[in-house]
């Protein structure tokens, strides 16, 4: 359904429904199930981490893969894709030394 075929079918009373839904849940969709993918990462990170050398456990926020602050749309997309396989091209697969046998 779109957004007008349920705006033309919904009525005010089920809409305020939705909405106190929405703020009892905390909401619904990909970033509330992030928000949990982040928490289970948090808590398996911290349980493995050193704290001489990780002093400052780690918290939901770091495991969230969204873009911080606003997204640049007008960036030529293309071009960031070439560049990220560029840069794995670069890096490329280890070549393994291949030992060398004396034919008899």
């Amino acid at each position: 359904m779109t957004r007008r075929q349920l705006m033309e079918t919904i009525d005010i009373y089920e809409l305020s429904e939705w909405e106190a839904f929405w703020m009892i849940e905390g909401g619904f969709g990909d970033w509330k199930a992030d928000m949990r993918s982040g928490q289970v990462c948090s808590v398996l990170a911290n349980t493995s981490r050193n704290p001489k050398s990780t002093p400052r456990p780690f918290k939901i926020d770091d495991f969230d893969l969204r873009p911080k602050g606003p997204v640049d749309t007008t960036t030529d997309k293309s071009k960031a894709i070439k560049a990220g396989f560029d840069a794995l091209a670069a890096i490329g697969p280890k070549k393994k030394k291949r030992k060398r046998t004396k034919c008899q």
